[in-house]
Parts: structure tokens; sequence; C-alpha cells
């Protein structure tokens, strides 16, 4: 299954760089991710402080998403990727110096400034495939980034845990900066195009004028902006269930918090498994296709999943049940974000992608805000079902957004000429 990966890095090397890097540098972000809000309540007691910080993260992406494309256009992409693992492990320093709950601003701070040098990373990452691989191979190369996301989730949230064991908050800031160092290292050696004075170009990519001609270039192509809406119903759906889930499974299945933790995790090793074989058979169809079909499978999987009590209530059911829906959930992600690389001009990349960060994100707050008001009025099988019959509709959008209506266009065209030529 991880034969094309191999090929791809051993054709690429500069594809092999932003794979290992993007791998290192997520899981140094899990690893954050998961040992601040457990810090922050030994700290304070209070999970206010826990929730706190996770509103602030997400307000980050949708603030500063916009203006992190912006940046990953006008600034080398290659510089960019070298210059942020430094920032992002010069600002875990501050946390050093926490020890009380009248330090927590400090952790707040820290938690917006890492979530911001995070988007830049992922959006530039996102932005720079498509110059390291061929059309035809970013299927797979997306597949292997989806791999690395996975595995650096895994790897992260154990990490973080033991970090935070081992030494507190100390222990997690040294994790993280190894983390941080070793992607610094792997881009370090890739020299930076000289020559180019991009004064000019700076100026003009972080100007409010190229803010709107990205935002107008999605208006007027329907696959972006097809990619944009689909992404967020789907982020939106992904918002109503994170506490559904909790309480579909205590309530209903009548489980505990680890039956929580095992259902959220079998949905994780689906998407690594579904990743691995991306990398392996990725060309097999279309990247729309990919998309919609993916959508439909997962949101089909949903409705199997939240109806099933009333014919079991055994959890390792809905273990299965659900890991199989990691597997298409994967293809989902990658299939949009093909269609997305493929379809715009390379200077533009960075704005498409910072704005589905920004649109993702703001859809997903909406989503778990109207999921928590909702769920002392509503039957929790009722939402669910309706998250789920939003995913299938976001899938079947994607099949006919999503679609290359030129390459459509020239199949068709190209039918009467070889009719004509028999």
């Amino acid at each position: 299954m991880f034969v094309n990966g191999v090929r791809l890095m051993l054709r690429s090397p500069d594809f092999a760089r932003l794979w290992f890097a993007g791998l290192v540098s997520k899981t140094g972000d899990w690893l954050l991710l998961i040992a601040m809000p457990i810090f922050l309540l030994h700290l304070t007691g209070s999970g206010v402080a826990t929730a706190t910080v996770l509103v602030i993260e997400l307000l980050v992406r949708f603030f500063f998403g916009q203006f992190a494309g912006l940046l990953a256009d006008a600034v080398d992409r290659w510089l960019v990727l070298r210059v942020g693992p430094v920032l992002q492990g010069l600002f875990l320093l501050p946390l050093l110096a926490v020890h009380s709950v009248d330090q927590i601003w400090v952790v707040m701070v820290v938690a917006a400034v890492e979530a911001a040098l995070g988007v830049l990373m992922s959006v530039t990452l996102g932005a720079m495939l498509p110059d390291v691989v061929d059309e035809d191979d970013l299927v797979a190369a997306n597949g292997m980034f989806g791999v690395a996301g996975d595995v650096a989730r895994l790897a992260g949230a154990m990490a973080g845990g033991l970090a935070l064991s081992w030494g507190g908050i100390s222990g997690v800031v040294v994790a993280d900066a190894v983390s941080f160092a070793l992607a610094w290292l792997i881009f370090v050696v890739r020299a930076v195009p000289s020559g180019e004075d991009r004064s000019t170009r700076v100026r003009e990519g972080l100007s409010v004028r190229a803010w709107r001609e990205g935002v107008l270039q999605v208006r007027e192509d329907r696959r972006l902006w097809g990619a944009v809406v689909v992404t967020s119903i789907v982020t939106f759906a992904q918002g109503i269930s994170q506490l559904l889930l909790i309480v579909f499974v205590l309530d209903l299945l009548h489980g505990d918090a680890a039956d929580v933790g095992v259902l959220r995790g079998v949905v994780g090793i689906g998407t690594l498994i579904g990743g691995f074989l991306l990398s392996a058979v990725g060309g097999w169809l279309a990247p729309h296709r990919l998309a919609g079909l993916s959508l439909v499978a997962v949101g089909v999987l949903n409705l199997v999943a939240w109806n099933g009590p009333a014919f079991t209530t055994a959890v390792p059911v809905y273990a299965v049940v659900l890991g199989l829906s990691g597997l298409p959930g994967v293809g989902a992600f990658v299939g949009v974000i093909s269609v997305l690389q493929a379809g715009m001009a390379k200077e533009d990349r960075g704005k498409v992608f910072g704005l589905l960060v920004s649109a993702n994100s703001g859809a997903q707050g909406v989503g778990l805000l109207l999921g928590g008001l909702l769920i002392d009025v509503l039957s929790p099988v009722l939402l669910l079902n309706f998250q789920a019959v939003l995913i299938v509709l976001s899938g079947v959008a994607a099949i006919i957004w999503l679609r290359d209506r030129t390459a459509a266009g020239a199949g068709r065209e190209a039918e009467p000429a070889s009719s004509a030529g028999s």
C-alpha cells in the first residue's frame, strides 16, 4: 500500500521533505493541543479555562486563516517553512514561567500564537504540494499527507500525555521544541531561491486588494466555491456531533468515558488505514468522485450508527461501524484538497486555502454552538440524523460542483471527432 508513496518520495526529494516535516510539525501541534488543556485543568481546577483555550484556538483559525493564505502567496513558501518552526519553538518558552493561576493569560497568548503559526504552516504546505508532484499524483500525495496527519495525531497525543506526566509543562515545552527543531532541520537543507526582489510582491500580496481578488476568484470558479461550501457543511456537521457523540454513548449506549474515547479513537484508526489505501490506489477515481462518494459513505455509516440503539447497545458494534466510517472519511478530505490544488494558479493557492481554513473553522464553531444549544431541546438521535443527512447531501453536492467541466467538455467534443474518423 505504501509503494506509491515511496515512489513519490524517491522521485521528488522536495515531496519527501514536505511529508517528513509535516509529520514532525503536526506531531508537535497535537502534542501541545492535547497537553495544554490538561495542564490548565490541573492548574485551575476548572473546565472553563480549558474550554476557553479551545475557543481561542478556533477563533484564531477563523480570523487568521485568510491572512495566513495571503502571506503564503506573498512570501517565498520555502522561507515560510524554514522560519515557521523556529517561531513555533521560540513562542513556547513563555510557558516555562507559568506556575500559578494568575499567569493563565500567558497560556492563552501562547495558545493563540501557536494556533496562528500552525495555520500558516498548514496553509503553506497545502499550497506547495502541487509544486513538487505531478497533477496525476496529487491524490496519492494527499493520501500520504493524510497518513502523516493521523500518525501525528496518535503520536502527539501519546507524547503530550507522557511529557506532561514526566516533566510538567517544562517537559511539554522541551518535547514540542524538539519536534519543531526537527522540522526546521528538514527544511534548512533546502536553499531559498535568491536574486528575486520580493518587496513589491509582499506589499501587494498582503493588501486588501489581494484579499478581494482571492475572494473574487473563489466566487467565479464553481469548483473553488463548491469546495468551500462542501467542506463547510461537513465541518458544521462535525461540530454538531462533537458534543452529541458523548451524549449518544452515555445515554443511549449506557457506556462510560472510556467508551467515548474508544469510539473517537477507532475513527482515527480508520482514517489512518484509509490514507494508506489512497496512497496505493489514489488514481483510480477522479478527485470529485472520490470526495463525493466518500462523503456519501460516511453519512450512510453514520446513519447506521446513530439509529443502531433500536437494535443493540453493544459498544463493539459501534466501534466497527464508526471505524469503517474513517476509511472514506480521509477520501473525502483528499478528494476536495486535490480538486483545489489542481484548479488554482500557483500564486493564488494560499489565499484559497486560507479562506477554506477560516470558513471551516467558523462552520465548526457554529455547529458546536448549535449542538450545545439544542441538546436539551431536541432528541440527540434526531440531531445526529440531521448531521448524517448533511454529510450525505454534501457528498452529492461534491460530485456535482467539484467536477471539472472543462475536461468533461473536452471529452464530449472528442467523441464526434473519433466517430468521424471511423
